[in-house]
């Protein structure tokens, strides 16, 4: 019959007076946070606009992207003219403009 340990953790179970550390209370220096620079200039088409993503169904995305290529036109502003729709359907005035690479 195999020998029995034990308890292997009894000794990490005792409390240990030398081992007792109590908290220490640390200063803190609180500085502005500067934002890093970036690696490459920013796209000054993008000053002013805000990113809007979605994750669709993989038939959507073909559907989409077919469209844009037979109108010759970018997959964003299908999404814009689709926005500009939704929000002319809720009576909402239709701020979703821009004009693409392609024209």
């Amino acid at each position: 019959m195999a020998k029995s340990r034990g308890d292997l953790f009894a000794g990490a179970r005792k409390e240990s007076p030398a081992l007792k550390l109590e908290p220490q209370p640390v200063a803190v220096e609180v500085s502005h946070q500067i934002k890093p620079e970036r690696r490459w200039p920013k796209n000054k088409t993008r000053d002013g606009r805000k990113f809007v993503g979605a994750y669709i169904d993989p038939a959507a995305h073909d559907i989409l992207r077919e469209l844009a290529y037979r109108e010759r036109k970018e997959v964003q502003l299908l999404l814009k003219e689709a926005l500009n729709l939704l929000f002319d359907n809720r009576g909402k005035p239709t701020v979703a403009f821009g004009e693409g690479r392609l024209g």
